[in-house]
């Protein structure tokens, strides 16, 4: 990945993350509609796993310059 390609996801998470609450459950809304089979994985609650998802996905855009140290 580039610098720029880094910069530019970046950006975007940075305008995102305003609204992360909506986000994820525009996701999975969409993730659902998709496969409604997936819904009973998730019994809890949806604004916490809302809130995880949202979280894992900053700590990846924050280390996009350094990958290898997410991986096991």
């Amino acid at each position: 990945m580039t610098p720029e390609q880094q910069h530019l996801i970046q950006t975007s998470w940075a305008q995102l993350t305003p609204i992360a609450d909506q986000a994820a459950a525009l996701f999975y809304a969409r993730l659902f509609e998709l496969d409604p089979a997936l819904k009973p994985l998730f019994t809890g609650d949806m604004k916490a796993q809302g809130a995880k998802l949202m979280q894992a996905i900053n700590l990846v855009v924050r280390s996009l310059d350094k990958l290898d140290s997410l991986l096991p």
